[in-house]
């Protein structure tokens, strides 16, 4: 596969809906995205991220590759669809299960976070880290309350009056 794109992923989308004959709204309801999302694919105003390269691909039956705009045959191969399917599948269900855990343990903002924290290059990631350290420093930004120091946190003792005789007597 040659390693440039020939074509924009906004034409071949248009081509392989021309193609198989599928509108906006249909495309939409297959692939489980809103019909605003697909015709921002159409008109060039975003491209789809991996995931969505792959349902768009598999709903118009082509090559994801081909969809990108590489200069690769349209057609998907029969054995590469099954293969991808199984594998697919396979994955999904991991990931759907991860993701139910980060959301259940970590918010549903969590998952999001991870989603562009994985789309950063290594500087990128790397300030996201430092700005996160200094931010769960600043109490008004946390869950929780301010780690205290030992002498803090170290309950007071106390010690007790022994009670003598002349107490016992004074309380009769």
């Amino acid at each position: 596969m040659n390693n440039e794109r020939i074509e924009s992923f906004q034409n071949r989308l248009r081509e392989g809906m021309r193609i198989r004959e599928i509108n906006a709204a249909e495309l939409a309801r297959k692939t489980g995205y809103k019909e605003a999302n697909i015709s921002q694919w159409v008109n060039g105003k975003y491209e789809a991220k991996q995931e969505g390269v792959y349902k768009l691909a598999n709903t118009l039956n082509v090559n994801e590759a081909w969809l990108m705009g590489y200069d690769v045959p349209m057609e998907r191969s029969t054995f590469e669809v099954f293969d991808e399917d199984v594998a697919n599948v396979s994955l999904l269900k991991y990931e759907v299960q991860l993701v139910e855990q980060i959301q259940k343990h970590f918010g549903k903002n969590a998952v999001q976070m991870l989603q562009s924290f994985t789309e950063l290059n290594q500087t990128g990631q790397e300030k996201v880290l430092e700005n996160i350290h200094d931010i769960s420093e600043l109490p008004r930004y946390t869950n929780t309350e301010p780690q205290r120091t030992a002498q803090a946190t170290t309950p007071k003792i106390t010690r007790r009056k022994r009670r003598t005789a002349s107490d016992d007597s004074k309380e009769d």
